[in-house]
């Protein structure tokens, strides 16, 4: 201890000049520093979280504001608003929110082969050309009690010159739709990127998925043979759109959320 405070008194004489007592002062306020913002970023985490959460509603909100006849949907409804669910897309079963507050499903796919948050698919599976799907999803459902009204569902898939993303609507027996909107994408000017209009996209609503045997039956082609189940595509711009068809058929099925609806049909059924 003596030895140590006669060290102590050393350093203090020196100058305050001197390179040894700069870098300890340095050193020290960096230290402090690098605890104050860690203790900062741990009490702030469940804010941090709270706004990331607020702001995937309300970039959701808008997206839905903007679906061709959402406003009119929801009216027709009678319900208050919509219920977000965070769920496992192998079980089609809600997970924790707070545990999955963090997920980003476009982080999994691009760190597919450094973890488990994104699942590879067989190339004869991967309808739409992802390569691996996400572990988890966010989907939105609207109820009026406890009887669903409408399903809307995140989906993506690769199109002529870029990733497609979309926003698609069920009615209650989950196998009509009831809207689309295409929120992203880079198709070519003029052509592919002509499935944003909202005259296309109308071309989606009522269309049946499967028919009354469990077939799928829906797709998206040039030339319309069954109006029920079939959307015509657009001239110069086929791939685009038939895309999107691929798009619905992976989605609803096995790989995607087809967990899901067969738990929210036996709701419905009970």
């Amino acid at each position: 201890m003596t030895e140590l405070r006669a060290l102590w008194q050393r350093f203090a004489a020196l100058p305050n000049e001197h390179p040894a007592k700069t870098l300890l002062i340095v050193f020290c306020i960096a230290s402090l520093c690098a605890a104050l913002v860690s203790f900062t970023a741990v009490q702030l985490r469940p804010l941090q979280e709270q706004h990331r959460a607020a702001e995937r509603e309300q970039r959701m909100s808008a997206m839905l504001s903007e679906l061709p006849g959402m406003s009119e949907l929801l009216q027709a409804s009678g319900a208050d608003g919509l219920e977000s669910l965070m769920i496992d897309l192998d079980s089609g079963a809600a997970v924790d929110p707070a545990s999955a507050i963090d997920f980003d499903w476009r982080q999994a796919i691009a760190e597919a082969d450094q973890g488990q948050q994104c699942r590879p698919l067989e190339r004869e599976r991967d309808l739409v050309g992802i390569g691996c799907r996400p572990a988890l999803g966010r989907v939105m459902l609207l109820r009026q009690g406890r009887q669903l009204e409408l399903l809307v569902l995140p989906i993506y898939g690769r199109g002529y010159q870029s990733t497609l993303h979309a926003l698609l609507v069920l009615q209650a027996d989950l196998n009509t739709i009831a809207a689309l909107q295409v929120h992203e994408q880079g198709e070519t000017p003029g052509l592919g990127a002509r499935i944003v209009e909202p005259a296309f996209q109308a071309r989606f609503a009522d269309r049946q998925l499967r028919n009354a045997a469990g077939e799928w039956r829906f797709a998206v082609r040039k030339q319309v043979e069954n109006p029920a189940f079939e959307v015509d595509a657009i001239a110069g711009a086929t791939r685009s759109s038939v895309t999107l068809g691929r798009m619905i058929e992976f989605w609803m099925g096995p790989d995607g959320y087809g967990p899901l609806l067969e738990r929210l049909a036996k709701e419905n059924e009970a």
